[in-house]
């Protein structure tokens, strides 16, 4: 049944087929596959009820036409057949039927486990009635229409060509460019009406005949319509037989000697290319003369409208909208400039007393950050000794030869390194209003994992986020449009650190932050207004790539470090929400051509679902890049409440909730996941020290009591720096 059919898989199936990212839809109320060259889209239908071999069948047929069928070239092969002949729509069903042969005979070339899938679908698609051939005699049909239930896989029901329509036969089964379909289109449609034309003219025979036969007139009616039957095709050549043999896919050609080799109505093959194309009768051309049909593309036309699904499903395509990043992202020149004048002109005291205050932690630190450069390096040459291989080169060692009477292995060995990943991280940091009361201590765990990355050589990237001001509101514009969706708010994205600053040009940096932390200015260079998380996800994708590039980095480790949800999208205002029918939203990414299910919903509403759009949005970020996601976030209260507000449940007890407890009372943070973050850290902002206790020992204190303290100050250590410490198991391994 359709309904067990993944869309997804079957789209990738579709980009796997065409080798390349298509983009797929299932469009309700469409009778058929088809194929936008133009556009590269693959459109496939809703159907009731469809197998998987059908389905699958369908969708190589149709890649099928993707990679072979030229688009204009149909159209204007078509119009000028038509017009030739004055009957578009019968040539039409004739180059369908060719067509159709080549680009099936191409695809089982291509895909030969295919086969299968084509013998059981078109079986499905003729016991279905598809074709208008159940309960008929096949044979009674014209030839194009026979040629197409042997094609698609009907030589089992014992369908019959005379010598001639076997030379037909063994050209369809032979074209190999669509100016070759062009031309036997051509040549078998002139063929068929002159037939046609015969036959109309026999059968004005048979009439008179019918009316002199009370005066004793003996007209002679022909030949009897005797098959060739000692020159049948055989059913086992055929490609439609069961076990898939591969040599069914040309139609046997060979004419038998003798007698009785003339056509069904009684004329012989010179006879019909004497008449070919000319008039045996009194008629003018086109008078009175029906052009030949292709009964079964009619039928099929006809029928498949009955079989598609009756519309409880509507599909809606979209697209996320673009933003100028040139506007968007204002580089970290501007922005301490500004802030600089800004301080330097309203709080001037402010920047020294600050300027003393981050001298004075930097030096802290820095022992600190030594000792985790240290450990880091320890971590690395563990892992670099995993990576190590040991080869016997096959060449003596003479140190060894003194050995030889009681050691075997006198050769020298090869040491083999496989090169680990380099890594990089960019971070993205919520600029809103309910971050200022945990702003300082954010600021002091981002400058202690700047410095060790800028000591330890690793590349990094830091922005904040926010809703713009009134002034740069024309700077956020996004693309708006058919399928695009509608951000609930504008956003602009401020680099605030990076790798390749000057020492002194990041100090003042630093400063500047550390200013606006203690002292945010409201209605400043940098207000903090809102968080448009939604809408930075957006974005992150274009900023990691140029990160990539810039840096030629293997591994990015894209952070998101916020104190609550954002942003939202709604649905474009052409897209028609039906209610009471499933409305099934579609996000589709048209640079990796990946879909991804947004919504479904019998109650629709223009406002997509957070949580799912959250998921989304990090899927796609690493789709696009490659990189790992690392979320943050920044809770205050208790663990019950922050346990609440990430997993959204209510129920206290179970394995994960205690193991997430323990981890939040001895570590002030606990991991979960299941949220689309590769990582995902619930920080107790109480914890957020900037630096360890001081180690508290004197003369008076015992043994155990200075141990105690010991363990307490070393304990401190681990637990602050969260941000630093995570960071660091993140790219050691």
């Amino acid at each position: 049944m359709f309904a067990n059919v993944n869309h997804n898989s079957k789209s990738q199936l579709a980009k796997l087929l065409a080798a390349e990212n298509i983009t797929v839809q299932h469009v309700a109320g469409q009778k058929t596959a088809w194929f936008d060259v133009k556009n590269r889209v693959l459109s496939l239908p809703i159907w009731k009820e469809m197998s998987v071999d059908l389905y699958d069948m369908l969708v190589i047929h149709e890649v099928g036409h993707a990679l072979d069928t030229p688009n204009d070239a149909w159209a204007k092969a078509l119009k000028t057949l038509g017009e030739k002949y004055k009957s578009t729509g019968n040539v039409k069903g004739f180059m369908n039927i060719i067509e159709d042969a080549r680009i099936d005979r191409r695809q089982k070339i291509r895909y030969p486990g295919s086969r299968r899938n084509y013998v059981k679908g078109y079986k499905e698609l003729i016991d279905q009635n598809f074709f208008g051939t159940v309960g008929e005699d096949v044979n009674k049909y014209g030839f194009i229409d026979r040629a197409n239930i042997y094609f698609k896989g009907g030589a089992m029901l014992g369908i019959k060509f005379t010598s001639e329509e076997k030379a037909f036969l063994k050209k369809m089964d032979t074209t190999e460019t669509f100016d070759d379909v062009v031309a036997l289109t051509d040549e078998i449609y002139a063929w068929s009406k002159a037939k046609k034309q015969e036959e109309m003219e026999q059968q004005h025979d048979d009439i008179m005949s019918e009316e002199f036969e009370s005066e004793d007139m003996d007209f002679d009616a022909g030949d009897s319509n005797d098959w060739e039957d000692d020159d049948d095709i055989d059913a086992d050549d055929a490609d439609a037989d069961a076990d898939g043999d591969d040599e069914g896919d040309e139609a046997d050609t060979e004419e038998t000697d003798g007698e009785g080799d003339e056509e069904a109505d009684g004329s012989s093959d010179e006879e019909v290319e004497s008449n070919n194309g000319k008039k045996t009768s009194g008629h003018e051309d086109g008078d009175n003369t029906e052009e030949p049909e292709a009964k079964t593309e009619k039928a099929w036309e006809d029928r498949v409208e009955d079989l598609l699904a009756n519309g409880d499903t509507v599909y809606h395509y979209v697209k996320l909208p673009e933003f100028d990043i040139s506007k968007i992202v204002t580089g970290q020149k501007a922005v301490h400039s500004a802030v600089a004048a800004q301080y330097r002109q309203y709080s001037p005291s402010l920047v020294e007393k600050v300027t003393d205050e981050l001298t004075k932690f930097k030096s802290e630190e820095n022992q600190n950050i030594s000792f985790m450069i240290k450990e880091f390096e320890m971590k690395k040459r563990a892992d670099e000794y995993a990576r190590t291989s040991i080869n016997k080169t096959g060449v003596i060692d003479v140190n060894k030869l003194f050995s030889y009477k009681y050691n075997e292995d006198l050769f020298r060995r090869n040491s083999v390194v496989r090169t680990g990943k380099n890594h990089g991280f960019v971070m993205f940091v919520d600029w809103s209003g309910s971050m200022y009361n945990n702003l300082e201590k954010t600021m002091k765990q981002l400058f202690s994992l700047v410095w060790f990355c800028k000591r330890s050589a690793i590349p990094f990237e830091v922005y904040s986020f926010r809703n713009p001001r009134r002034d740069e509101d024309d700077q956020a514009r996004y693309t708006k449009g058919e399928g695009i969706l509608k951000p609930g708010a504008k956003v602009v994205l401020r680099e605030f650190l990076n790798s390749n600053m000057a020492i002194s040009e990041m100090n003042a940096a630093m400063v500047n932050l550390l200013c606006l932390a203690k002292n945010w200015i409201g209605g400043g260079v940098e207000p903090m207004t809102g968080t448009p998380l939604l809408e930075a996800m957006t974005i992150a994708p274009e900023i990691i790539e140029a990160f990539q590039k810039k840096n030629r980095v293997q591994i990015v480790n894209t952070i998101f470090l916020t104190d609550g949800a954002g942003g939202s999208f709604q649905t474009p205002d052409t897209t028609y929400m039906e209610y009471g029918k499933k409305n099934v939203v579609i996000l589709q990414d048209a640079k990796t051509g990946k879909s991804y299910e947004v919504s479904r919903s019998t109650r629709p509403s223009r406002w997509l679902p957070y949580a799912t759009l959250h998921r989304i949005l990090l899927q796609r970020i690493k789709d696009r890049t490659g990189c790992n996601v690392i979320g943050f976030y920044l809770a205050n209260g208790t663990f019950t409440r922050a346990y609440r507000e990430i997993t959204g449940s209510y129920n206290k007890g179970g394995e994960a909730y205690d193991t997430a407890r323990k981890s939040w009372r001895n570590e002030k943070f606990f991991e979960t996941n299941g949220i689309g973050y590769d990582s995902f850290y619930v920080v107790d902002t109480s914890s957020m020290k900037n630096h360890a206790d001081d180690l508290e020992v004197n003369s008076s204190m015992t043994k155990a009591k200075i141990a105690k303290n010991f363990s307490k100050f070393n304990s401190s250590k681990k637990i602050n720096r969260v941000l630093l410490r995570n960071f660091i198991e993140k790219i050691a391994a």
